[in-house]
């Protein structure tokens, strides 16, 4: 079972990721886009993925919203298609 310090650490980390592509999560939400079991569902794959460390400093090392997520993320799919609705 998945602790609460990881789930956090997965949770800003997917918002990181929804920034650094230009959009925010919780926007598109309100807008009715997102469904709030879309973010659990993205942040449980986080969780699977083996680069975290690789992401956290991809994450910390851009200056202007990204085209698409590192080649890596197991969210990559999730992540075109929620930039395609923002």
């Amino acid at each position: 079972m998945l602790g609460s310090a990881t789930l956090e650490k997965h949770r800003r980390m997917v918002t990181m990721m929804a920034e650094a592509l230009g959009f925010d999560l919780e926007v598109l939400r309100q807008r009715g886009r997102l469904p709030s079991n879309e973010v659990e569902a993205a942040v449980l794959t986080c969780t699977q993925c083996e680069r975290a460390d690789s992401c956290a400093a991809w994450l910390m090392d851009f200056s202007a919203p990204q085209e698409a997520t590192p080649g890596y993320c197991r969210n990559r799919t999730r992540f075109a298609a929620l930039k395609a609705q923002a």
